[in-house]
């Protein structure tokens, strides 16, 4: 079995909790439009604060106010993603626990934490630093799905700044 230095493992999902704070920043900016300007406090009397029910909140925000039915196939789409990429998320960041002693850590990784949601006994998963980029790579295509929601149908963002966005990033994506 081959051995992987825990600086390496540290620093993959290092990456992966800011790949997901931005992605998830994403997801802040549209609630907080839903919720302010677009009517979503019909839908909840708060702003949601945890990942799971802000998705939550822009699923069915999306579905429930007609100014934004149009979108519903693409925010389907994005909360469906953040809800695969925050699982995996939360498996490297509640699972590196167990990890933390050792100076060489067999790959594949075996992450522990505590079974949702009742958090009475430990569930094991299988990872590796590559399984762990692609979950941080994912994080782009989702801020970017978030950025383009804020353009059409929240029209809170101009396209011309959607487009500088991609170019940023290297994105030749039409807007």
């Amino acid at each position: 079995m081959d051995q992987v230095e825990r600086e390496k493992f540290e620093l993959a999902v290092g990456k992966l909790t800011v790949a997901w704070a931005v992605a998830e920043h994403g997801l802040d900016q549209c609630i907080s439009v839903i919720y302010h300007l677009k009517g979503g406090q019909a839908i909840s009397k708060t702003l949601p604060l945890n990942a799971r029910d802000k998705i939550k909140f822009f699923r069915k925000s999306v579905r429930s106010l007609p100014e934004l039915h149009k979108a519903a196939e693409h925010a389907d789409h994005m909360a469906n993603m953040a809800v695969r990429i925050l699982d995996d998320r939360n498996w490297c960041i509640h699972g590196v626990a167990l990890q933390v002693g050792a100076t060489m850590i067999p790959h594949p990784i075996e992450l522990t934490r505590l079974q949702r949601p009742y958090m009475t006994s430990l569930e094991k998963k299988e990872v590796t630093l590559d399984s762990i980029n692609k979950v941080m790579l994912d994080c782009m295509p989702l801020l970017l799905g978030f950025a383009f929601f804020l353009h059409d149908p929240l029209e809170v963002i101009p396209k011309e700044h959607v487009q500088q966005t991609l170019v940023r990033f290297g994105v030749s994506w039409p807007v």
